[in-house]
Protein backbone atom coordinates (compact mmCIF):
# COMPACT_ATOMS: atom_id res chain seq x y z
CA UNK A 1 0.00 0.00 0.00
CA UNK A 2 1.24 3.55 -0.88
CA UNK A 3 1.73 5.94 2.02
CA UNK A 4 -0.22 9.25 1.77
CA UNK A 5 3.27 10.85 0.57
CA UNK A 6 3.78 8.42 -2.41
CA UNK A 7 0.28 8.58 -3.32
CA UNK A 8 -0.17 12.49 -4.13
CA UNK A 9 3.35 12.51 -5.82
CA UNK A 10 1.87 9.80 -8.11
CA UNK A 11 -1.04 11.76 -8.69
CA UNK A 12 0.38 14.82 -9.25
CA UNK A 13 2.92 13.10 -11.64
CA UNK A 14 -0.48 12.22 -13.90
CA UNK A 15 -1.89 15.39 -13.51
CA UNK A 16 0.80 16.88 -14.93
CA UNK A 17 1.18 14.62 -18.08
CA UNK A 18 -2.39 15.26 -18.57
CA UNK A 19 -1.82 19.34 -18.37
CA UNK A 20 1.09 19.12 -20.68
CA UNK A 21 -0.50 17.28 -23.42
CA UNK A 22 -3.66 19.27 -23.18
CA UNK A 23 -1.45 22.87 -23.38
CA UNK A 24 0.45 20.91 -26.33
CA UNK A 25 -3.28 20.07 -28.07
CA UNK A 26 -4.14 23.74 -27.17
CA UNK A 27 -1.57 25.34 -28.65
CA UNK A 28 -1.50 22.87 -32.49
CA UNK A 29 -5.27 23.81 -32.61
CA UNK A 30 -3.93 27.79 -32.21
CA UNK A 31 -1.53 27.67 -34.81
CA UNK A 32 -3.91 25.62 -37.22
CA UNK A 33 -6.31 28.40 -36.73
CA UNK A 34 -3.65 30.95 -37.26
CA UNK A 35 -2.50 28.72 -40.36
CA UNK A 36 -6.17 28.69 -41.61
CA UNK A 37 -6.31 32.80 -41.23
CA UNK A 38 -3.69 33.47 -43.09
CA UNK A 39 -4.62 31.33 -45.75
CA UNK A 40 -8.23 32.80 -46.04
CA UNK A 41 -6.21 36.78 -45.75
CA UNK A 42 -3.93 35.60 -49.23
CA UNK A 43 -6.65 34.00 -50.77
CA UNK A 44 -9.29 37.58 -50.41
CA UNK A 45 -6.11 39.31 -51.65
CA UNK A 46 -5.44 37.71 -54.99
CA UNK A 47 -9.38 37.54 -55.36
CA UNK A 48 -9.54 41.31 -55.06
CA UNK A 49 -6.03 41.55 -57.23
CA UNK A 50 -8.32 39.66 -60.28
CA UNK A 51 -11.06 41.75 -59.64
CA UNK A 52 -9.24 45.10 -59.96
CA UNK A 53 -7.29 43.45 -63.01
CA UNK A 54 -10.87 42.83 -64.57
CA UNK A 55 -12.55 46.25 -63.87
CA UNK A 56 -9.33 48.12 -65.58
CA UNK A 57 -9.86 45.83 -68.46
CA UNK A 58 -13.29 46.40 -68.56
CA UNK A 59 -12.32 50.04 -68.54
CA UNK A 60 -10.12 49.92 -71.28
CA UNK A 61 -12.34 47.80 -73.33
CA UNK A 62 -15.39 50.17 -73.13
CA UNK A 63 -13.62 53.04 -74.30
CA UNK A 64 -12.14 51.74 -77.26
CA UNK A 65 -13.32 51.54 -80.66
CA UNK A 66 -14.54 48.29 -80.60
CA UNK A 67 -16.03 47.83 -77.04
CA UNK A 68 -15.58 44.34 -76.12
CA UNK A 69 -19.14 44.40 -73.79
CA UNK A 70 -19.13 40.95 -72.58
CA UNK A 71 -16.88 37.64 -72.77
CA UNK A 72 -16.76 33.57 -72.70
CA UNK A 73 -14.78 31.61 -73.02
CA UNK A 74 -15.32 27.76 -73.38
CA UNK A 75 -12.98 24.90 -72.42
CA UNK A 76 -12.86 23.68 -76.00
CA UNK A 77 -11.59 26.97 -77.25
CA UNK A 78 -14.70 28.61 -78.26
CA UNK A 79 -14.66 32.45 -77.43
CA UNK A 80 -18.17 34.27 -77.35
CA UNK A 81 -17.52 38.18 -77.55
CA UNK A 82 -20.67 40.49 -77.44
CA UNK A 83 -18.86 43.55 -78.87
CA UNK A 84 -20.10 47.38 -79.96
CA UNK A 85 -19.13 49.81 -82.28
CA UNK A 86 -18.36 53.32 -80.70
CA UNK A 87 -17.14 55.21 -83.42
CA UNK A 88 -19.73 57.18 -85.68
CA UNK A 89 -19.40 55.23 -88.78
CA UNK A 90 -20.06 51.45 -89.44
CA UNK A 91 -17.00 49.24 -89.73
CA UNK A 92 -16.91 45.53 -90.20
CA UNK A 93 -14.49 42.91 -88.07
CA UNK A 94 -12.00 41.52 -90.41
CA UNK A 95 -9.76 39.89 -88.21
CA UNK A 96 -9.47 38.74 -84.52
CA UNK A 97 -6.39 37.00 -82.39
CA UNK A 98 -5.94 35.95 -79.09
CA UNK A 99 -2.45 35.78 -78.06
CA UNK A 100 -1.01 35.99 -81.08
CA UNK A 101 -1.88 37.74 -84.45
CA UNK A 102 -4.94 38.47 -85.59
CA UNK A 103 -6.45 35.69 -87.76
CA UNK A 104 -9.00 36.84 -91.04
CA UNK A 105 -12.70 36.43 -89.70
CA UNK A 106 -15.85 37.20 -91.62
CA UNK A 107 -17.53 39.13 -89.24
CA UNK A 108 -20.27 41.33 -89.31
CA UNK A 109 -21.05 45.15 -90.02
CA UNK A 110 -21.24 46.90 -86.91
CA UNK A 111 -23.34 50.23 -87.65
CA UNK A 112 -22.15 52.99 -84.67
CA UNK A 113 -23.46 51.98 -81.58
CA UNK A 114 -24.83 48.76 -82.36
CA UNK A 115 -24.03 45.56 -81.04
CA UNK A 116 -23.52 41.97 -82.04
CA UNK A 117 -22.67 38.62 -80.81
CA UNK A 118 -19.17 36.89 -82.80
CA UNK A 119 -18.06 33.65 -82.19
CA UNK A 120 -14.56 31.93 -83.15
CA UNK A 121 -12.35 28.99 -81.80
CA UNK A 122 -8.56 29.12 -81.01
CA UNK A 123 -6.29 26.83 -79.89
CA UNK A 124 -4.62 29.11 -77.50
CA UNK A 125 -7.15 29.86 -75.03
CA UNK A 126 -8.59 25.69 -74.66
CA UNK A 127 -8.10 24.74 -71.00
CA UNK A 128 -9.56 23.11 -68.02
CA UNK A 129 -13.20 24.21 -67.15
CA UNK A 130 -12.75 26.41 -63.98
CA UNK A 131 -9.34 27.92 -64.80
CA UNK A 132 -8.30 31.39 -64.42
CA UNK A 133 -6.84 32.82 -67.60
CA UNK A 134 -5.43 36.16 -68.87
CA UNK A 135 -5.84 36.48 -72.51
CA UNK A 136 -4.73 39.25 -74.48
CA UNK A 137 -7.42 40.19 -77.24
CA UNK A 138 -6.69 41.89 -80.61
CA UNK A 139 -9.51 42.99 -83.16
CA UNK A 140 -8.96 44.38 -86.62
CA UNK A 141 -11.73 46.84 -88.65
CA UNK A 142 -12.16 48.64 -91.48
CA UNK A 143 -14.49 51.21 -92.53
CA UNK A 144 -17.17 49.54 -94.28
CA UNK A 145 -16.94 52.83 -97.09
CA UNK A 146 -13.24 52.87 -96.98
CA UNK A 147 -12.12 49.16 -96.92
CA UNK A 148 -8.55 50.98 -96.89
CA UNK A 149 -8.90 52.20 -93.22
CA UNK A 150 -7.72 49.33 -91.53
CA UNK A 151 -7.39 50.01 -87.61
CA UNK A 152 -6.73 47.63 -84.45
CA UNK A 153 -7.99 47.67 -80.80
CA UNK A 154 -6.24 45.18 -78.56
CA UNK A 155 -6.75 44.73 -74.83
CA UNK A 156 -6.50 42.04 -71.88
CA UNK A 157 -9.55 39.69 -71.03
CA UNK A 158 -9.70 37.93 -68.31
CA UNK A 159 -11.91 35.24 -66.45
CA UNK A 160 -12.67 31.17 -65.37
CA UNK A 161 -12.97 28.98 -68.07
CA UNK A 162 -16.30 27.80 -68.89
CA UNK A 163 -17.46 24.28 -69.41
CA UNK A 164 -18.51 23.26 -73.03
Amino acid sequence: MLSKRQFNKHVFKAQTKGQAATEYIIILSIILIVILMIIGLLKGVLELRGGFETAKSRIEWASSDIALLAHTVYSNGTVSLLIMNNINYPVRIVAIGVDDEPQPYPGPVLYPGQEKEITFTSENIKDKPGTYYTHQLTLSYVHVQHPNLKKTVSGTIYGVVESE
